[in-house]
């Protein structure tokens, strides 16, 4: 069943949510910070999820909108902290993972 899983499952928002998810727990064993772990948490279940429906329309649309979603508000964090860590990071690899999601979307035929 997890072969099957991970086999159909989008490789660059599984790894996005991925580091979203380590990020989010490293924040809260390293600051106690729980609503880093639970941002991250859930930030990584949603890329995650929409990562296993990329072949559909609305997987697309699902991680398009929330990776948009992180970046620009890690976006802001990182312009008003001027910390490229982990804010930076985060908006950086949400911004790409969006861009390359829409071209995919926009080239495919679903």
């Amino acid at each position: 069943f997890f072969f099957f899983f991970f086999a159909a499952m989008s490789t660059p928002s599984f790894v996005v949510g991925l580091i979203v998810g380590i990020g989010g727990t490293f924040g809260f064993v390293k600051s106690g910070s729980v609503m880093s772990l639970v941002m991250g948490l859930l930030s990584a279940g949603i890329l995650m999820y929409a990562g296993s429906r990329i072949p559909t329309r609305f997987g697309y649309q699902l991680s398009i909108a929330y990776s948009l979603f992180l970046g620009v508000l890690m976006g802001m964090r990182y312009m008003s902290s001027g910390k490229f860590m982990p804010a930076g990071l985060v908006a950086t690899l949400s911004l790409s993972l969006s861009l390359y999601n829409f071209f995919l979307y926009s080239t495919s035929s679903v």
